[in-house]
């Protein structure tokens, strides 16, 4: 109904529905014209930077005329950053490689927790799933038709535990899981490029060379995030994660199970959404993405490390560590025969 706001809460800057919408009125005594609002919301501060990181604006620096182009300065330094990381993954595989590892090492993970759980023959399964996986991510990486099934999959109620009918991917998706690194680039990537491009005029002077290359640049970005990514972490939750959380907290129900599979994926596979990031101040978020080139790496690799020592699931993350120890000493010792 009004007043001050309570100390510690704030209006969350996400928008009409709980900043409220503006609307003229007149004093009807001085003829005096001002603007209020509908009504707003309030929430406590945490909870307001919260929804700030997951659906605020970006910082506003506003514009300036050059020649009488209208120039923004933001978008500016957003092309200065995105673009070059653009270029680094343009014909660059480092990243699939980065994935293709990560999944090495959740089967060799999962073998060592069923060899501490007794069971010598399914940790000799969980290794050998491993070249499965493998032509499952190259496949999504290059085909348009497997990318499409990986989103279909994300809405399964088939079982993934056995005996466990709640736990499967739509209960894993809708309890937070995320199969993309929302810090690399922003979520309009290719409209940045555009608006830079006409700012700038580069766009008139090699339409066509501009957008051959931007065209080919996409196709590989949705091989990567669209393919490599989802079809990384769905088949690491199906044959290794979900088993091994299972394993480790029986006397929890399927939801929450759900949970936390969901929240240790991220972690894995550092694909930390906002809502779960420890990085909660928008400014320093939006400022931090722009100084690397993936925040969302850095926090997994710090959390995977510290999640060994601490946490509900430290012992899922001491398991991992021993199989990425595992599966790199098996690596190195296939190319040192081979080659």
């Amino acid at each position: 109904d009004g007043g001050p706001l309570p100390i510690g809460w704030k209006v969350p800057e996400v928008g009409p529905a709980f900043e409220g919408k503006p609307f003229a009125i007149k004093d009807p005594d001085t003829g005096t014209l001002g603007v209020m609002f509908t009504r707003r919301w309030i929430t406590e501060g945490k909870i307001a930077n919260t929804l700030e990181n997951i659906y605020g604006k970006r910082p506003d620096l506003g514009k300036f005329v050059i020649r009488g182009r209208v120039i923004d300065p933001l978008a500016i330094i957003d092309a200065l950053v995105f673009i070059p990381k653009r270029a680094k993954l343009f014909l660059s595989f480092f990243q699939q490689v980065d994935f293709l590892t990560r999944a090495g090492a959740g089967s060799w993970s999962k073998a060592v927790d069923a060899l501490l759980a007794g069971q010598p023959i399914e940790a000799v399964k969980a290794v050998a799933k491993y070249p499965v996986t493998f032509a499952k991510v190259l496949q999504a990486n290059f085909r348009p038709t497997a990318r499409l099934k990986l989103s279909q999959q994300m809405d399964s109620t088939e079982p993934i535990v056995q005996g466990r009918p709640g736990i499967n991917l739509k209960g894993i998706s809708e309890a937070g899981l995320s199969t993309r690194d929302v810090t690399i680039f922003p979520a309009d990537m290719d409209k940045l490029v555009r608006e830079v491009a006409n700012e700038t005029g580069i766009l008139a002077k090699g339409r066509r060379l501009v957008g051959a290359l931007g065209d080919l640049e996409s196709a590989m970005r949705r091989g990567l995030f669209d393919g490599v990514y989802p079809a990384a972490i769905i088949t690491d939750i199906q044959n290794n994660i979900a088993s091994m959380v299972a394993r480790q907290h029986p006397t929890l129900n399927d939801a929450q199970i759900n949970s936390m599979i969901a929240r240790e994926a991220n972690i894995l596979f550092s694909t930390v959404p906002p809502s779960q990031s420890v990085i909660q101040n928008r400014l320093l978020r939006e400022t931090l993405r722009r100084l690397f080139f993936s925040i969302g790496e850095s926090e997994g690799l710090l959390r995977q490390a510290t999640n060994a020592f601490h946490g509900p699931n430290k012992r899922f993350w001491a398991k991992h560590w021993i199989g990425v120890y595992f599966f790199l000493i098996a690596t190195m010792t296939i190319m040192s025969y081979a080659f």
